[in-house]
C-alpha cells in the first residue's frame, strides 16, 4: 500500500500493476511548492491505482496544508473500489475548511485492474485526452446523455464488443507525421504573435468579463500573477484567459494562430496535398481536427458581436484579425475533413443547436452588467449566475 505525491517540482515517471504513469509538474517562479497537487495510490493487493489532480488557490506553503489533506483522504480510502466516498470526503473536507472554492478544479480516477475499468470524476478540469487504440486516435473523454450510451442491448453489446476488441487486440501508436509538426509550429507562431499584438489585452480587458473576475472571486486564483512585473498578458493566468473567451462564445484560445498557419499551407506549393496525405495517415492529426471542428461549431460570432459592440475605435484592427483569423480557421477545419463541422456527430450538433437559444439571454445580460461601471450586490450575484449559466451551457468553465 503506497501514496506516491505533492505539491512539488516532479518530472518523472510512476509505475504501478496495470499502469504507467508520468508525471510534470513545475511550480510558479521560485516556489518549492505550487498550487498543481498530485497523487498516485496502490492498494495493497495492487488491484486498484488511483489518480489525483487538483489545481489549488495560492501558490508555496499555503498549499502545504491542503496536500496534506488530500494525501491523508487518498490514503483512508486506498482499498476503496468506488471512488464516490473519496470524492464525498474530499468535497466535505475541504468546504470545512472555510473557502468552498479552495478546490477550482480537480480530476480524480480510479483504475480498477481486474475488470479493466476506469473511474472518472472531473470538477471543473479540461476534459483529459484519452488514445483510442482502435482508431488510433486522441480523443477527449466526453460524456454524453446515458440514453445515447446504453439505450438498447444492442448499443450495450457494441460497446463492450468494442472494449474487448483493443483489450485482445491493440494496435501500435502511430507517430505524429511532419506536415502536422509544421502546422503546429506555424500555429504557435502566429498565436504568440497575435497574443503580443497591441490592443489584444485592452480588447479582453473592454469586451469580455475580464475586469469583473478579480473583484467577484471567480476562478482558483488571483486574475493575474503577483511579482511578475509584467503589464500585458505574461501576467494572466491560463483560466481566466480561457473563462473570458468561453464566455463571450468565441473560444478564440482554441483557433487562435491556426487560421495563419492554413493560410501558409494553401500558399506553400504542395504543401496543402501533403497535409492532406497526413490527415489520412495521422491520428493525432485527425484527432486534432476533430477537436477543433467542436469548438468550432460552438463558436457564436454573432453573440461576440455584442460583446465588442463598443469597442474602443484602437481595437478594431484587431476585431478584424481575430475574425480573419477565426474564419481561416473554419476553412482549415472544413477543407481538411469535408462535409459540415459536426457530420460524424449529429446528436451533439442538435445539442449544441438546442442549447444556443438558452445561452443566449444569459449572454445579453452579462454585456449589460459589463456596461455598468460598477455593480451593487445584487448586479454582483446576477452576474455570477450569468457566469455559472453560459458555463453550464458551454459544458465547460475554461
Amino acid at each position: 500500500m503506497q501514496v506516491y505525491g505533492g505539491s512539488g517540482a516532479a518530472d518523472t515517471a510512476v509505475s504501478t500493476t496495470g499502469l504507467d504513469v508520468w508525471l510534470y509538474s513545475k511550480p510558479f517562479g521560485e516556489d518549492v511548492a505550487g498550487g498543481g497537487v498530485y497523487y498516485l495510490s496502490s492498494c495493497s493487493p495492487g488491484r486498484i491505482t488511483r489518480l489525483a489532480l487538483a489545481d489549488v488557490r495560492g501558490h508555496g506553503t499555503q498549499v502545504a496544508e491542503i496536500a496534506n489533506r488530500l494525501l491523508g483522504l487518498m490514503q483512508r480510502h486506498i482499498d476503496h473500489i468506488d471512488q464516490g466516498r473519496l470524492v464525498t470526503s474530499v468535497n466535505q473536507e475541504f468546504v470545512s475548511v472555510g473557502d468552498a472554492s479552495t478546490f477550482a478544479t480537480g480530476i480524480i480516477a480510479t483504475y480498477f485492474i481486474p475488470t479493466g475499468a476506469l473511474t472518472l470524476t472531473n470538477a471543473g478540469h479540461p476534459a483529459p485526452l484519452r488514445y483510442d487504440f482502435q482508431t488510433g486516435e486522441w480523443r477527449s473523454i466526453e460524456t454524453p446523455p446515458v440514453e445515447r450510451t446504453l439505450a438498447t442491448p444492442e448499443i450495450l453489446e457494441s460497446q463492450v464488443r468494442q472494449i474487448a476488441d483493443v483489450q485482445t487486440r491493440p494496435p501500435r501508436a502511430a507517430t505524429t507525421s511532419r506536415a502536422a509538426r509544421r502546422l503546429a509550429t506555424r500555429s504557435a507562431e502566429a498565436f504568440a504573435d497575435l497574443v503580443r499584438s497591441d490592443g489584444l489585452l485592452e480588447l479582453l480587458a473592454t469586451s469580455t468579463p475580464y475586469t469583473r473576475l478579480g473583484a467577484l472571486n471567480i476562478g482558483n486564483r488571483p486574475v493575474k500573477r503577483a511579482g511578475t512585473g509584467q503589464p500585458g498578458l505574461e501576467s494572466l493566468r491560463a483560466i481566466p484567459w480561457v473563462l473570458c473567451w468561453t464566455q463571450t462564445r468565441y473560444l478564440a484560445h482554441a483557433w487562435l494562430g491556426v487560421g495563419t498557419a492554413w493560410q501558409a499551407v494553401r500558399e506553400a506549393p504542395g504543401e496543402r496535398a501533403r497535409l492532406l496525405r497526413a490527415c489520412r495517415r495521422d491520428p493525432f492529426l485527425r484527432s486534432y481536427l476533430r477537436q477543433l471542428r467542436f469548438t468550432l461549431a460552438k463558436t457564436a460570432p454573432a453573440i461576440w458581436s455584442e460583446y465588442t459592440r463598443d469597442a474602443p475605435p484602437n481595437v478594431r484592427s484587431t476585431l478584424r484579425r481575430l475574425e480573419e483569423e477565426r474564419r481561416d480557421a473554419l476553412d482549415f477545419a472544413v477543407q481538411l475533413t469535408g462535409g459540415q463541422l459536426l457530420e460524424d456527430r449529429r446528436w451533439l450538433s442538435e445539442s449544441i443547436h438546442y442549447r444556443a437559444p438558452m445561452i443566449n439571454p444569459l449572454n445579453l445580460m452579462q454585456v449589460a452588467l459589463l456596461d455598468r461601471s460598477r455593480l451593487n450586490r445584487t448586479e454582483e450575484l446576477l452576474f455570477r449566475e450569468t457566469v455559472t449559466g453560459i458555463a453550464a451551457g458551454m459544458l465547460t468553465t475554461g
